[in-house]
């Protein structure tokens, strides 16, 4: 994918039509990965969708990290919240998911902590000794 001839790795969209996101996602399947969730909001319900290049993700960055490095996934620790970064919580030694996290990601996680704004990756780190302390 390309934009102004520079490529494009990702796309963040909201659409308050589910269908329309997985219509993209259908068109879209042999060169994008598509990742949909919603939030649900008292009033309305909205669905996000992250659509990124197939062969540019978080996985391939940490891997040629882990390369360049010549160290192991064993000694990787990833945080999210989005189901955006599943692949990367499930590729990691350890995955956790930020107490906001998507539900989906909670369950597939090894760990949760706080909420980003209560200070959730500081929990983390210190929870995995990280910090040198």
């Amino acid at each position: 994918l390309q934009y102004q001839q520079e490529p494009v790795y990702k796309i963040s969209s909201v659409c308050a039509s589910l269908e329309a996101l997985q219509e993209v996602q259908r068109i879209l399947k042999d060169d994008v990965d598509v990742v949909i969730f919603n939030h649900g909001y008292d009033h309305l319900t909205l669905y996000n969708a992250d659509l990124s290049n197939k062969y540019v993700n978080k996985v391939k960055g940490i891997q040629a990290i882990l390369d360049y490095y010549q160290h192991d996934v064993q000694q990787t620790i990833a945080f999210g919240d989005g189901m955006n970064d599943l692949e990367m919580l499930s590729f990691c030694h350890v995955g956790i998911a930020m107490g906001n996290g998507h539900p989906d990601l909670i369950l597939a996680a090894d760990d949760v902590v706080k909420r980003s704004e209560e200070d959730g990756i500081l929990e983390g780190f210190r929870k995995y000794h990280l910090l040198g302390e």
